[in-house]
């Protein structure tokens, strides 16, 4: 399986709880794709010419995210489509799929005057980055690429745990928790995307999600469950979306990198307002 697996984030969802589309149909609209690789210490291009713009998002991202963090990461790409609803996606690289990709769609960074929109930036930004660390190749064990029928058909076979996009998770891992404790039951019928359209499911369990895109299935639950427990206080445990953000609380290392983060920030924050 030699696929680009995405994790893509859609925007009007998560910030006015109002549906949209999460694959936007963006084949009547021009996009510009502009590629960087990643080192050590900055994005680089082929033309070695960076677009300010573009560094400053992948700025906002650096100053969110821990370095170690970040050393799956090979590919910066940036495209701008005003019609697409989506601020960006992760993807495996084609030929390594322990590396990863971070595409976001510039159009939906920046106001109508080209000033950054802080907020949701940052909360799109650590959306992605919390699928990163959670589908890496410590978290699941990838499909090998280029295999054959049978190989995929054994691949699979021997998967204990849950089977996803990427591969089988495994045992230990916050995705193989999170869905044990909160969508065994609806595991399966989450693996067809019609499924939810056709039953209305977040209108029947709104208090089971932080937003509504976090319905859609249980990675995208669990990315929006850490962004809100990152940003938002500790609940109280009542609803079963608190619970859920509870649940990360249980892992000293997330308590950790919660406050990493928020010391991150604020120093970003501080070398603005110079």
């Amino acid at each position: 399986m030699n696929t680009i697996n995405r994790r893509i984030l859609g925007v009007t969802i998560l910030f006015f709880s109002t549906i949209s589309m999460w694959f936007a149909d963006t084949s009547h609209s021009e996009e510009y794709y502009t590629n960087y690789y990643i080192t050590e210490s900055n994005i680089i291009s082929q033309d070695n010419i960076i677009h300010a713009k573009h560094q400053e998002i992948w700025d906002l991202f650096v100053a969110i995210v821990p370095k170690t963090d970040r050393k799956t990461l090979i590919k910066y790409i940036v495209y701008d489509n005003q019609e697409d609803n989506m601020y960006g996606y992760v993807s495996q690289d084609q030929w390594d799929p322990s590396k990863w990709n971070l595409t976001i769609n510039i159009n939906k960074y920046y106001d109508e005057y080209w000033k950054l929109k802080h907020y949701k930036s940052i909360y799109a930004l650590t959306h992605e980055f919390w699928h990163i660390f959670t589908l890496n190749d410590f978290e699941v064990e990838q499909f090998p690429i280029n295999l054959t029928q049978q190989d995929q058909d054994t691949f699979i076979w021997k998967c204990k745990t849950y089977l996803i996009l990427e591969g089988c998770v495994k045992q230990y891992s916050y995705i193989n928790k999170f869905i044990d404790k909160f969508w065994k039951e609806n595991f399966e019928r989450s693996q067809n995307r019609n499924w939810y359209y056709k039953e209305d499911f977040y209108s029947d369990n709104e208090t089971k999600f932080v937003t509504q895109y976090a319905s859609y299935n249980p990675w995208e639950d669990l990315a929006e469950t850490f962004t809100a427990f990152i940003y938002q206080a500790k609940p109280k445990w009542i609803t079963q979306a608190e619970k859920k953000i509870l649940f990360l609380y249980e892992y000293r290392e997330l308590v950790l990198l919660r406050e990493q983060i928020h010391q991150r920030i604020r120093g970003y924050k501080k070398r603005l307002a110079k």
